[in-house]
């Protein structure tokens, strides 16, 4: 129930159409941990909703790898015949 401390906000009323046996499994478990059916679904949805953010974050940090490999490749084809030894050795002889 961590989203839902984190709600200040003014709460409104919504409709949502659900089918009987779906309501009834919420009914049952938001009754076997001790909350009311409101209480249920806003904290499933607080938590659907973090873990979507996750999964985007995860998603972005994923892509974000993939181009910095991408662009290691190209600079590795782009410089093959560079020999980074010898152009230290290089510079080490002038000073």
């Amino acid at each position: 129930m961590m989203f839902m401390k984190k709600m200040k906000d003014e709460q409104v009323k919504i409709n949502i159409v659900i089918g009987k046996d779906f309501l009834s499994e919420v009914d049952s478990y938001s009754e076997r941990i001790g909350i009311n059916r409101s209480e249920f679904i806003r904290e499933a949805v607080g938590t659907y909703i973090a873990f979507k953010n996750q999964e985007d974050k995860l998603s972005e940090r994923e892509q974000k790898i993939e181009n910095a490999i991408e662009f290691f490749k190209k600079m590795g084809d782009k410089n093959k015949d560079w020999d980074g030894v010898s152009e230290i050795n290089k510079w080490r002889r002038k000073f």
